[in-house]
């Protein structure tokens, strides 16, 4: 982890991958619940109080008035500079921090989430480095292909097979 933390400023388009791949396939669909203390309008419904409000980021995440192509798994819409672009648009909400990841975020948010991540980016580095990933289902065309069951936790069901293959390492 120590190659991975002293250089995550130079891999965004891994960050992008992580983000993308939490935006279509969330570990949690509702981030948040909370009761309401007292009545509330939003955007003009009448929630009264003592109401329970979940916030469903996985619906925001693949609204397509939000999302350019949902449908398709695109990491580029979190580089940097697709980031800015949609600063001051609608658009600008999946990259709100309570869209951002499974961690939650603010006071609440989980105080492993920074060991959390930096583990995910380790591990994620070295499979990549040490070996080829490939689709081993032809049922399976797109990400829409995949069915997943959802109850406390969001998983596929049952899990895409998948086939590595070793990578040779250079000698030097």
């Amino acid at each position: 982890a120590s190659v991975v933390s002293k250089r995550r400023g130079e891999v965004p388009y891994l960050h992008a991958f992580l983000r993308e791949t939490h935006r279509v396939s969330p570990s949690v669909t509702v981030s948040l619940i909370k009761n309401t203390s007292a009545a509330l309008t939003i955007a003009g419904y009448e929630i009264p109080a003592g109401s329970k409000v979940a916030l469903d980021t996985f619906s925001m995440t693949n609204d397509p008035d939000l999302v350019n192509e949902p449908e398709k798994f695109l990491p580029e819409r979190f580089l940097p500079d697709a980031v800015e672009l949609r600063k001051g648009t609608p658009a600008e909400m999946i990259d709100h921090p309570l869209c951002a990841g499974p961690f939650s975020a603010g006071a609440r948010k989980c105080p492993g989430s920074r060991v959390a991540n930096l583990e995910l980016l380790s591990i994620v580095v070295t499979l990549l480095n040490d070996w080829k990933i490939e689709l081993d289902d032809p049922s399976i065309e797109t990400i829409s292909d995949v069915r997943t069951h959802c109850g406390t936790l969001c998983q596929p069901s049952p899990m895409p097979k998948l086939k590595f293959s070793q990578r040779r390492r250079r000698v030097a």
